[in-house]
């Protein structure tokens, strides 16, 4: 499996204090940009009822966005549809930057880069890819992912947020 990093420079803050804010202005902007992203996600949603007769319905990913927009309870379980609501935030607000580096890489490419820092003198309390931009807690309250997006704020600038795809 391969996995990549998206790094985001974003003002952090506007993406917390957007969750719960009940804007629907801002509900309605969001649609609208990723409307492609949101029909995708009804496609799939289709696609996966008419496989299995025992699916048991996820939120789609525009409920999931109105929910964290309107700041309503959070479903367990389905913490992919708040990670990628997340994700869309975060591009809203901010800009993604250049990942070339880290697209299409394996973990263990992740456990490598850290052994080499190690190697090069580089405290691992100063860097490491995968505990310094990998596997840190969301900078909103939503449920975990069973696999992905991941979610990260780097712990010395939070005004940056990196997300993992596998």
């Amino acid at each position: 499996m391969s996995y990549s990093i998206m790094p985001f420079s974003v003002a952090i803050e506007r993406v917390r204090s957007a969750v719960g804010s009940r804007d629907r202005g801002l509900a309605d902007a969001l649609k609208t940009k990723y409307a492609s992203w949101l029909q995708q996600d009804v496609d799939d949603n289709v696609a996966d009822d008419d496989a299995d007769d025992d699916y048991d319905p996820e939120p789609s990913l525009e409920q999931a966005l109105d929910d964290m927009i309107d700041g309503k309870e959070l479903q367990e379980g389905f913490g992919h549809k708040y990670g990628s609501v997340l994700e869309m935030l975060c591009d809203h607000f901010g800009t993604l930057l250049p990942n070339d580096a880290f697209s299409g890489m394996s973990a263990e490419w992740a456990d490598e880069v850290d052994e080499a820092l190690q190697t090069a003198g580089v405290p691992s309390n100063a860097l490491k890819l995968t505990t310094h931009l990998m596997y840190r807690s969301s900078p909103v309250p939503i449920p975990e992912p069973a696999d992905f997006p991941l979610y990260r704020v780097p712990p010395t600038r939070r005004d940056s947020v990196r997300l993992g795809r596998g």
